[in-house]
């Protein structure tokens, strides 16, 4: 009997102590777990707070190349609006010098197809004189 409850209690406090112990562990593990899982997180949100940091630079450069790429067309555009506007302008004068050399070659034309046809009304009104004083005698 006391062999019995001897063995009953050692049993008791072998549970008791596994189970202090085994809760022990289980807590320490948890912990362990926890904080590898803390540690993890902040290591993540550094990573990610880096990524965030590298997409941003890369998109402010790129922001810069593509102002500094539309610049560029852009006087370029102007350029060859200049050039274009220049160009008019020459056609305009070209245009001009030509309108006036061939109004100046019409007066020319006009002056001296009015001076042949006065020419032959005068003739003709000469010759009309004439025998008409021809006609009186």
């Amino acid at each position: 009997m006391i062999e019995h409850r001897l063995t009953q209690y050692l049993d008791r406090k072998i549970e008791q102590r596994f189970n202090n112990i085994v809760d022990g562990v289980v807590d320490e593990c948890r912990d362990q777990v926890y904080d590898e899982c803390k540690t993890n997180e902040a290591e993540f949100r550094e990573q990610v707070d880096d990524a965030n940091s590298e997409v941003r630079n890369t998109a402010n450069d790129c922001m810069g190349e593509v102002k500094e790429e539309a610049q560029k067309y852009m006087r370029e555009l102007e350029e060859k609006a200049h050039q274009y506007m220049n160009n008019i302008e020459d056609q305009g004068v070209e245009v001009k010098m030509c309108l006036e050399e061939s109004v100046f070659n019409l007066k020319s034309r006009f002056d001296t197809s009015a001076q042949t046809t006065l020419g032959r009304k005068s003739g003709l009104s000469h010759e009309l004189g004439t025998n008409a004083r021809r006609l009186s005698i």
